[in-house]
This record gives structure tokens, sequence and C-alpha cells, in this order.
């Protein structure tokens, strides 16, 4: 038999060891949820060996956790973004991916069938397809390196080797292979507006100038041309202005650059002549004096292109100045008369510069 001030005890009693069992649960619970969010985490020390590289590649992480890949060829510079891009956001990419495909619904029920709709309405799977089929081989083969990176993170993930994000495990949402369209479709409709600084260097010098927007651009680089150098910078980045427009449309705003001036800029090419003809003395001057020249200062460039984005202008756009035709003789007597060191003047022949190796850029 129970006396009244025990069950009065006993009662205090359960009702403790309920709080204390309901506060064991909540810590045990925290634990495994912290647990399986670190498990999570990518590895930032160490070595993984994973298949399609064609050689090592080193990822580092700065002080602020943003991921940093070497590499000695762009298809494994590809590989490693791919890969990290698996370890940091593959619970967005998938997602975003199944907005693109309209297959939400699959993981979230009918809450997902409004935007499943609108994207099987705007054929967003199947115009990601054909953009793929229209991109030239090196693009096709730059998406194959960047899916081989994401799904050699994903297969770390199969195996067990890291854990797989937490709302993929909350929602339960299966693993599947990283296609190269997927990096398209995730693209289409992500975006208001996509601009690309592109470069005069896309215009086929054999063309009649002077340059429109309209004007024939570079024939494509050879096959496996990487290496940017003066002969390959202006094929591989009329290349990229292609793959750009067929890929996005009238979604993109293409500017073309000429050479950039201003704060920051440290290739020498225009500060060279204002700090030569400070110097003074004789001075040797390019050829050709009457020709002109072009130049647009970055500080007006970068408030141009904002102002471009914000009133969603698609196209293509020049950008060049000084509105007012200058030439070359032109500007540096202008640099000379505010030297106050005097500066003689002689222009260079196109065959001395020859003889000197030294040969003149395309404009």
């Amino acid at each position: 038999m129970i006396r009244p001030s025990m069950r009065r005890h006993l009662g205090g009693l359960l009702v403790a060891a309920a709080v204390f069992g309901a506060l064991a649960l909540l810590v045990v619970g925290g634990i495994r949820e912290r647990w399986a969010a670190r498990r999570a985490f990518p590895e930032v020390q160490g070595t993984v060996v994973v298949p399609g590289l064609s050689t090592a590649v080193s990822i580092f992480r700065d002080e602020h956790g943003i991921a940093h890949a070497e590499a000695r060829s762009r298809s494994d510079a590809l590989f490693a973004l791919g890969f990290i891009h698996a370890q940091d956001r593959l619970a967005q990419m998938v997602w975003l991916l199944r907005l693109a495909r309209g297959r939400t619904a699959e993981v979230i029920g009918e809450a997902g069938l409004p935007a499943d709709r609108l994207a099987r309405a705007l054929n967003l799977s199947g115009a990601a397809e054909t953009d793929l089929s229209r991109l030239s081989t090196d693009a096709r083969a730059a998406l194959e390196s960047y899916s081989a990176g994401v799904n050699a993170g994903i297969d770390q993930i199969r195996t067990r080797e890291v854990a797989a994000p937490i709302a993929m495990q909350r929602l339960e949402i299966p693993l599947e292979p990283w296609r190269p369209s997927d990096s398209l479709a995730v693209l289409k409709g992500r975006f208001g507006r996509y601009l690309f600084v592109s470069t005069v260097a896309v215009y086929d010098p054999a063309s009649a100038g002077p340059y429109t927007e309209s004007s024939p651009l570079r024939a494509a680089p050879a096959a496996g041309v990487e290496e940017v150098t003066g002969a390959t910078y202006g094929p591989l980045k009329a290349e990229c202005d292609r793959i750009v427009r067929a890929a996005l449309g009238d979604a993109a705003t293409t500017v073309r650059p000429t050479y950039i001036v201003g704060p920051g800029d440290d290739t020498d090419r225009f500060t060279y002549w204002v700090e030569r003809m400070a110097l003074g003395g004789e001075v040797l001057g390019p050829p050709e004096p009457s020709s002109e020249l072009q130049w647009v200062d970055v500080r007006d460039l970068c408030p141009w292109i904002i102002e471009l984005v914000e009133q969603d202008k698609p196209g293509i756009f020049n950008a060049a100045g000084p509105a007012v035709p200058v030439n070359w003789e032109q500007v540096l007597r202008e640099l000379a008369r505010g030297s106050d060191k005097p500066a003689n003047l002689r222009w260079a022949t196109r065959e001395v510069l020859e003889l000197g190796a030294i040969h003149a850029s395309p404009p």
C-alpha cells in the first residue's frame, strides 16, 4: 500500500524523469543532427582519389572557406570546379535542376505542380538539350568535364565517403548522375539578364572597317586550342561570344570594349606612352601616326554596363571612345604638352619594327 505522501513524491519523480528523458532525447537528437551535418561538410584536407583527371589537381580554401583550384589543363580545371560545386552546392544544384526539368512534385507533392507545369510549358528541359546539340565540340567537352567533376562528388556520397547534404536527406531526394545538359537547364530562366564582357578583338581583321556590332567574327580556334596567347586570344574570345549568343539568345547582353584604360590598368599598353612622353627626348612612335586610336576608360565603362543590365537591354554593344576621332600623333603630342621636358617624336615604319622582331598588334 502506497501512502498519499509517497504518491506525491512518486508523481514528482515521474515528472522529473519525463522531463529528463525529453531533455536527453533533445540532446541526443541535436548531437545526431550536428554529426550528420558535419559528415556532409566537404573534405578540406588530405588526398581524394577520383577517376577522370589527367593529372593531379590542387584544391585549397582561403580564410573565408572559398575554394580555389589549380590545374594544368582546362578540362581538369572544369572537373575540379564541378567537384567543388558538388561538395558545396549539391542540394541547391539538384533543386534548381528539378525546377528546370519540372520535377519538383516528385519530391514535395502537389505544392510543386505550379512550378513544374510552367517549366514544362516553357520546355526548359527540351531547350537545354537542343542548345547542347548546337554547341561546338569544345563547348560540349567543357560541360562534360564539369559534369564528370560533379559526378565524382556524387560518387563520394554513393560510396558513403561523405554524407549527402542535410536538405537532400530530409526530403529523401535520390542521387542521379549530372548530365552536360543539366548545367544548361539550370541556367534556363534562372536570371533575368546575362552580361558577357567580350572584346573588339573578336572581329575578323580581314573584314572592312570600321567594325560594327554586325561585323564578321574571327574563325573558331583549332580543336584543342586552350592556351591564351596574342594569336589565340581573339579566336578564343570570339568562340565564347558565339557560345553565349547561341545558348542564351536575347537573355544575353554582350559588351565588346576596345582597349580599357584607367585605374587598375596594369597592361602597360597605354600608360607606357604617358610615362614615356613625360621623360622627353627622342621618342619613337608607332607606325602610321595618322591612324585612329580608340580606348574606353574603366570609370565610364563600368557604370554604363550596370545601366545596360538595370535597363534590361538585350543585344551586342561596342564600347569605344573618345566620341571625337583622334589619331596617334594627336594623342602623343597632347601628352608631350603636359611634360616640362621637350620630346622629339619620330615615327617608326613597319619594316623597322619587323627588323627588330616587334610586331604591331591588330586593332
